[in-house]
């Protein structure tokens, strides 16, 4: 540290938690990602728009969901505001709850949730996340051969 200023170098170390768990978006329009996501075979995730939901209030509708199932618990709940990383306003938000065991993720996929008056439907986070990677990773094929025939056809 030089002058009392982290380097670049420094500051890249210190933001590696943050920029592991932000390596991959892509929802919509836009894609960001580096070679293949991370995936989390106890998640499961669901996508809703807009900035004003807190983590307390998606916390508490999940729980009242699992009085259902009293052997699951909430281990993790992350935001993830696909808008702001994709820069594309009306883009919608994904929410991403670690439970405790597979089992648990595969009894809650496919169930409505309901938070202030929208339903969101809860989907395993490997499906979708792997799904997003094939249709950027087919987009970015078709975007590269469309650059090779505009090269050849320029020469």
């Amino acid at each position: 540290m030089a002058n009392g200023r982290a380097s670049f170098e420094e500051k890249t170390e210190e933001d590696k938690p943050l920029t592991k768990s932000l390596q991959y978006f892509c929802k919509g329009r836009g894609c960001r990602h580096k070679g293949e996501p991370e995936l989390r075979p106890t998640a499961i995730c669901f996508y809703i728009a807009g900035f004003t939901f807190s983590h307390v209030e998606v916390y508490d509708r999940v729980k009242d969901l699992l009085v259902q199932y009293p052997m699951i618990k909430i281990l993790d709940i992350q935001y993830v505001p696909l808008a702001v990383h994709l820069d594309t306003p009306g883009t919608e938000n994904r929410w991403i709850i670690t439970l405790n065991t597979v089992a648990a993720r595969n009894q809650i996929a496919g169930t409505t949730l309901h938070i202030r008056g929208r339903k969101v439907t809860l989907r395993r986070y490997d499906d979708i996340i792997m799904l997003e990677y094939r249709k950027c990773s087919r987009t970015k094929d078709v975007q590269d051969m469309v650059d090779k025939i505009n090269n050849f056809t320029r020469k």
